[in-house]
């Protein structure tokens, strides 16, 4: 507890001390899942394991959020100096390797991390976690990393920063330089350009890195195919961000997923305003680096195999990653309340009623798909649970009906039929409800194979037909 209180001295000495058992308890469970470590670590101190685990959970709660007065709150970032400094202090000789590397935990997460290499691997000592595929610059957040850790490292020291092409830009190089480090990052190939003062510039399919006095060192990288038609050149750093996050969000985690992440790779891309409208084949790098970071997950090693199914995909996106959701969720915004949202106050339920009205209307007499991540990113909440919990509500109370259940194993979102008032029902909500009744159903049932299935289709078609020439009395009477 003395080493880990001198490291962090603005940690309180409770604080101190549960760092020591969580530490203690990740080794014991040689692992870190919260309940793991809680059952190690109670054997270990011989208590409950209902206490230990309430004082892990306590460790890093918001300070609203523990019970009592004058709790103190866990701030991450402040620690990671310290960090750095542990580690440095029994290092032998004065060369260090960092790495800048961003990982994506599906389209959930992107971790922003400085690691130390040390003996082939790579320990972690800053980083910061954004959610994924959503609009916004890694600049402010790359800045604060090293302004926090430039500090810690001796003047004398010689220190190397590496960082693979999807983190390459200007404003990088020059953080590193401004430091006195050395910064060794792959520039994109996409026409990206280093000048150096006074020079006539880098060719493409290089990497750079300073060396000596301000000097600069090339190292050829392999080459690659140019891209025929339009090129992506002079590509804003906002566009080459979001282009590494739609790659990253979309790789594999397991085999047979391949073909379901390329589609999403390419309705992704496609969302993309300056991408949207290019020749697919512009786009080969992007998808070459994507297969490369997904081979270790696919069955299918060879590279054509992969760009032919993006260019199918390509073909195939109708609605692109982001561009159809912003429509539904500017309609929605700007629609009258149905009649169903009067029972609720809160606005963010009343707008998720208007976005499933819309979402119905695209779908027309078919029941529409809506993940509970989708659902989340249309209204900003920070936890999917909170989606998913008014989701739930929405159905309890009649306003959707789940038609076709989805899960990972499909790969496919839930399929809903809005239940409530459509503009162009005139308020017949029962018969919308008899209609999405016929449909649920059907679809338990499944296909049809005897003559009792055979007629409820029959049934179904004809209320269909009625619903459309809106003969809505013979509905009823049926």
């Amino acid at each position: 507890m003395n080493e880990l209180a001198s490291v962090w001295p603005q940690l309180s000495r409770p604080q101190v001390k549960v760092l020591a058992q969580y530490s203690l308890g990740v080794h014991l469970a040689e692992g870190s899942g919260l309940s793991r470590v809680a059952h190690c670590l109670g054997q270990w101190l011989e208590e409950k394991v209902t206490a230990v685990r309430e004082r892990l959970r306590d460790f890093y709660r918001d300070a609203a959020d523990k019970s009592g007065h004058r709790r103190c709150e866990l701030v991450v970032e402040d620690c990671f100096p310290g960090l750095l400094a542990w580690v440095l202090r029994g290092w032998a000789g004065q060369e260090l390797a960092l790495v800048l590397d961003a990982t994506t935990l599906d389209d959930r997460f992107v971790v922003l991390a400085v690691s130390v290499v040390y003996r082939g691997s790579a320990i972690p000592v800053a980083w910061k976690i954004l959610p994924a595929c959503e609009p916004g610059e890694w600049k402010p957040h790359w800045l604060e990393l090293l302004d926090r850790l430039g500090p810690q490292v001796p003047v004398s020291w010689r220190v190397i920063v590496l960082a693979d092409r999807g983190l390459y830009a200007k404003w990088l190089f020059a953080k590193i330089v401004a430091l006195g480090w050395h910064p060794f990052l792959r520039i994109n190939s996409q026409g990206a350009r280093f000048r150096a003062e006074g020079d006539r510039g880098l060719p493409k399919n290089t990497e750079s890195h300073a060396g000596g006095e301000g000097g600069i060192g090339i190292i050829p990288a392999v080459a690659e195919t140019p891209c025929p038609d339009k090129s992506l050149d002079a590509l804003d750093e906002d566009v080459v961000e979001r282009i590494e996050r739609a790659m990253r969000a979309t790789i594999p985690e397991s085999e047979a997923q391949r073909n379901r992440r390329i589609f999403k790779l390419a309705q992704t891309l496609k969302g993309v305003p300056v991408l949207a409208n290019l020749n697919p084949r512009v786009l080969r790098d992007v998808v070459e680096r994507w297969h490369q970071l997904a081979l270790p997950y696919i069955r299918t090693k060879e590279f054509e195999e992969t760009w032919i199914d993006f260019l199918k995909s390509w073909r195939k996106v109708k609605h692109p990653r982001g561009k159809h959701l912003n429509s539904i969720l500017e309609r929605a915004k700007a629609a009258s309340e149905p009649p169903e949202v009067a029972q609720f106050k809160m606005g963010t339920i009343r707008l998720l009623v208007k976005i499933c009205r819309e979402l119905q209307k695209d779908a027309g007499d078919n029941p529409f798909f809506l993940s509970v991540r989708t659902a989340q990113e249309l209204l900003g909440f920070a936890q999917h649970m909170t989606a998913w919990r008014y989701l739930s509500l929405l159905e309890a109370e009649g306003i959707i009906e789940v038609v076709v259940k989805g899960g990972s194993t499909s790969g496919k979102a839930n399929r809903f039929r809005y239940m409530g008032q459509m503009p162009e029902s005139a308020g017949d909500g029962k018969l919308r409800a008899l209609f999405g009744k016929a449909a649920a159903g059907m679809a338990a049932k499944g296909p049809p194979g005897n003559r009792a299935a055979r007629e409820q289709k029959a049934k179904f078609r004809r209320d269909v037909n009625l619903l459309k020439t809106g003969s809505t009395s013979e509905i009823m009477l049926a």
